[in-house]
């Protein structure tokens, strides 16, 4: 006995029809007549009683039906089961980076990750900062590229640099001050500041303040936006200014923007959660930190 006949069978069975079941397997009518005969005779039973006009199950063929539907569902659930189970087998890693960032050595440490471990599944996604960080904590991400302010003070998870971003002050040539040959953060006392909302990026309003109060000016107001790209747009609106990193402001191609240089660094990071004992994840970040070291 073999699946070719069953499913033959279970075909005619279901069609009550030779002529229809061969037509939706392929087959002829003769071959298919030929196939059931022979699961007669090793089950040593009749199965259907056929005519010229009618094919009829008999009961010994109703039981065997019944049987070989549960085999074949049983067969197909079998089958599922053991290919999610060699599919954890060979692994999966989830990586998540923040939108903007530039993608190039991302780009390529996935390449070769994926060269390197061909069966395992690779998932890559770009969120905002909140995301990853909320994505990390949750488990929907096994690592994450972000900014460190994201992640740190966290003793849930670890993390290392990758490379540094210089920051500045970043505003629109309308305002009054913009073509002044010696503008400083002094000229920005009057100037409105808009800065990530801290459930997007902690500490970003802090910064903003300690940067100005080393010069002895303080902001007019802080307001919060969603994400860099509103704080980029009220920059070039002419509403005031924000602090960007050179990162940010190389993926963009606004032509009205002006920076001032400001003492202070965005630290790019990568980032895991210290319980996730996925075994991958140590495999991938060699690789990344291989492709940063030979930028």
């Amino acid at each position: 006995m073999n699946s070719r006949q069953v499913e033959c069978f279970l075909k005619v069975c279901h069609s009550k029809n030779f002529t229809e079941a061969a037509a939706e397997l392929y087959l002829s009518q003769p071959a298919i007549s030929k196939l059931i005969s022979s699961l007669e005779s090793e089950l040593g039973v009749t199965l259907l009683r056929r005519d010229r006009r009618s094919v009829e199950i008999t009961p010994a063929g109703k039981e065997m039906y019944e049987f070989f539907l549960r085999l074949q569902g049983e067969f197909e659930h079998a089958r599922h089961e053991a290919l999610r189970l060699e599919h954890e087998s060979k692994g999966s890693l989830r990586l998540g980076y923040a939108d903007r960032l530039p993608i190039d050595a991302i780009a390529r440490s996935i390449l070769q990750f994926t060269n390197q471990y061909k069966e395992v599944r690779f998932c890559v996604e770009s969120a905002w900062h909140m995301q990853l960080r909320k994505g990390l904590e949750n488990g929907n991400y096994d690592l994450i590229v972000t900014l460190e302010v994201n992640v740190i003070n966290r003793p849930d998870f670890e993390y290392i640099n990758l490379f540094s971003s210089q920051c500045y002050f970043v505003y629109s040539k309308d305002l009054p001050f913009a073509n002044n040959p010696n503008i400083s953060i002094k000229d920005f006392l009057d100037v409105d500041f808009y800065v990530p909302d801290p459930e997007e990026l902690p500490y970003a309003k802090d910064n903003i303040e300690l940067i100005c109060s080393q010069w002895g000016a303080y902001q007019k107001e802080i307001h919060f936006v969603p994400n860099a790209s509103t704080m980029l747009l009220m920059a070039e609106s002419g509403k005031g200014a924000t602090i960007l990193d050179e990162l940010v402001l190389e993926t963009t191609r606004m032509t009205s923007l002006r920076k001032l240089p400001v003492d202070k660094e965005h630290k790019i990071v990568v980032a895991w959660k210290h319980k996730n004992a996925n075994p991958l994840i140590t495999k991938y970040l060699d690789i990344l930190q291989s492709v940063m070291q030979k930028d």
